[in-house]
């Protein structure tokens, strides 16, 4: 594969990947405000992998825009348990498939973060003899995501596909 057709691979699968998890893990969310966030932070982040599949010349991947979007995700993975957490739900947060697919995500990410940024400034040699490490955490990612679509299948069997907000909080005002 010669150079140029290589960058615009790297550029390609890592653009797909942020799409992918990010879909994923906003697909439940029914703000249209949370949408439009995403979607303009989205913006720069496609700019500079543009700018850097033109300009950079990696080595081996494209740790840079990987790192920026390994952070950006973070961030998203945050705000997500957020409003996971503020939000009153009857269903336990371990039985929405949406938890499962965001700690998926996050395992995966946060276990290849430093070795995706270093890649290119170690020796080929140093390289190898720890590449599995990355195997093992997309491998753990799988077997979450394995673990949200049965919960998916499960809920959608059952007829409660999204999760069941109690609106009737108790008045718990004892002055």
């Amino acid at each position: 594969m010669d150079h140029l057709a290589e960058k615009q691979y790297y550029f390609v699968y890592t653009f797909l990947e942020y799409v992918t998890f990010t879909y994923l893990l906003f697909q439940n969310m029914n703000s249209r405000t949370v949408a439009r966030v995403v979607a303009i932070i989205s913006i720069p982040l496609l700019v500079f992998q543009i700018l850097y599949l033109v300009y950079a010349q990696p080595k081996l991947l494209d740790s840079v825009p990987i790192g920026v979007y390994t952070l950006f995700m973070l961030g998203y993975i945050f705000y997500y348990f957020y409003r996971v957490l503020m939000s009153q739900v009857s269903v336990p947060l371990y039985k929405q498939y949406t938890f499962w697919i965001a700690i998926g995500i996050l395992t995966y990410l946060s276990g290849t973060f430093f070795f995706y940024i270093l890649i290119n400034h170690m020796p080929k040699s140093q390289i190898r003899p720890y590449w599995f490490i990355t195997y093992i955490f997309d491998i753990i990612k799988n077997l979450l995501f394995v673990v949200a679509v049965v919960i998916f299948t499960r809920s959608t069997q059952n007829g409660s596909n999204k999760p069941v907000t109690n609106h009737k909080t108790p008045f718990l005002d004892f002055n």
